[in-house]
């Protein structure tokens, strides 16, 4: 039954992260797991890679609001201080996502709980690869 209930999690959980996966159909599968991925690893590099990717696209939503730029006086602000804007609300999206997995009050098995901790030590990197495919030169991406 536990079983059950974490597939229908993951599911769910890559439903709501947008993660796509590609199920084999079933007489050509031989494997018990439905899911896709070869490991909780693997899901959790997945899970990683698109929370990294909604909270950079939500940033830019933010950062490109007529609202928010007429707020910020972006028309008196050097494009070096916009770029920092940027990235101090990618940062923030990003802590913000990760605080979350900590918060003491999540309602949440253990086992879960371990997951949550597996996604959240790997939200930096998928950044930084997420930097990286799209071209960013690596000395931009050190710390």
């Amino acid at each position: 039954m536990l079983l059950v209930h974490q597939i229908r999690h993951e599911e769910s959980l890559r439903f709501a992260l947008g993660v796509s996966y590609h199920r084999p159909p079933v007489w050509r599968s031989n494997k018990m797991d439905k899911t896709g991925f070869e490991s909780l690893d693997q899901m959790a590099t997945a899970t990683a890679a698109g929370l990294s990717q909604a909270a950079a696209s939500s940033a830019f939503q933010l950062f490109k609001d007529k609202r928010f730029r007429r707020l910020a006086d972006f028309d008196h602000l050097s494009q070096a201080e916009q770029d920092r804007i940027f990235n101090e609300l990618v940062v923030a999206n990003l802590v913000l996502i990760m605080l979350t997995f900590e918060a003491p009050d999540l309602r949440l098995a253990d086992e879960y709980r371990d997951y949550l901790a597996e996604v959240k030590k790997r939200i930096p990197q998928a950044y930084v690869q997420n930097l990286r495919d799209l071209g960013i030169e690596a000395k931009y991406l050190q710390d």
